[in-house]
């Protein structure tokens, strides 16, 4: 296996990308020099000037690559009008170049529990296929354009069974004194217009912002980093006019063995509100 950048094969470059080991130094990638990085295999960033980790958060954009995969459960409170909701999910992703990575969610479980007149409903949901591509990366930055789309692989029952493209926009920075910021603005389309009290249209931003307090080698509390993330969703086209805006404060710590923990809850600050306040468990485990 060549280790030269730009002998490698196509083989080559998938396998140290997706399972593999690249001892290659790391480079720059920016737009000007767009055209590199498509046939070398993936290399993970240092971790920055300040040695902190890429890593997810709950509700957040990410606009870094990373190989993981996040068993995932959350639990919405209902409100007065609506049903408590639970989620079993899984993400996957997993680079496949440097300038390239591939991210899977699976919803193995939705369900909507018994309220007033609404009877309980379980379903398989949605799946989501989102193409990543790495537009700009440092040691300390990650940009990136991400192409969701969602497939019709649930139910109408439990509000699934919906096509929507998301195209947009995902950045993370590394700051001073161990905080980080990171954001993404994008769209929600749905080609077949309308669907029940869906949006046909919806512009999604997000914003946050997190400090790392302790060392990686401080597990099973390393990296630990509080954060708060913020997110507005306006919808546009059909349909009425809403605005939505919600704060999501958690917590990631890293446990060991490749695996951390991380936390979130959702909660609604705009009238009137769809849900309670919902809790987001995350396990994840890299390689």
């Amino acid at each position: 296996m060549s280790s030269t950048p730009g002998s490698y094969s196509l083989g080559d470059i998938l396998y140290l990308s997706a399972i593999g080991t690249n001892k290659t130094p790391f480079t720059r990638l920016g737009l000007l020099n767009f055209g590199e990085g498509w046939l070398e295999p993936w290399i993970p960033p240092p971790n920055g000037e300040l040695h902190l980790q890429r890593g997810g958060w709950v509700n957040t954009a990410s606009g870094f690559f990373s190989r993981e995969i996040d068993p995932a459960f959350t639990f919405t409170a209902g409100t007065s009008g609506t049903r408590d909701a639970y989620q079993g999910a899984a993400s996957l992703f997993v680079p496949l170049n440097r300038r390239l990575q591939i991210g899977l969610f699976v919803p193995f479980v939705d369900s909507l529990q018994h309220a007033g007149s609404s009877p309980s409903e379980t379903s398989f949901g949605d799946v989501i296929v989102a193409p990543q591509l790495m537009l700009e990366e440092t040691e300390t930055l990650s940009l990136s354009a991400l192409f969701a789309i969602r497939t019709p692989t649930g139910e109408t029952k439990t509000g699934n069974d919906r096509t929507v493209l998301t195209p947009s926009l995902a950045i993370w920075q590394d700051l001073p004194a161990g905080w980080q910021w990171r954001g993404g603005v994008g769209m929600d389309f749905s080609p077949n217009g309308r669907e029940g009290p869906f949006p046909d249209e919806n512009f999604n931003l997000n914003l946050a912002a997190g400090n790392t307090l302790t060392r990686h080698e401080a597990a099973p509390f390393g990296d630990l980093t509080p954060y708060l993330s913020a997110n507005l969703n306006q919808f546009l086209g059909g349909g009425p006019n809403y605005t939505f805006f919600s704060l999501t404060p958690g917590i990631r710590f890293f446990l060991g063995w490749h695996t951390y923990f991380i936390t979130g809850v959702n909660v609604p600050v705009t009238n009137p509100k769809p849900f309670l306040p919902g809790l987001t468990a995350v396990l994840s485990r890299g390689w």
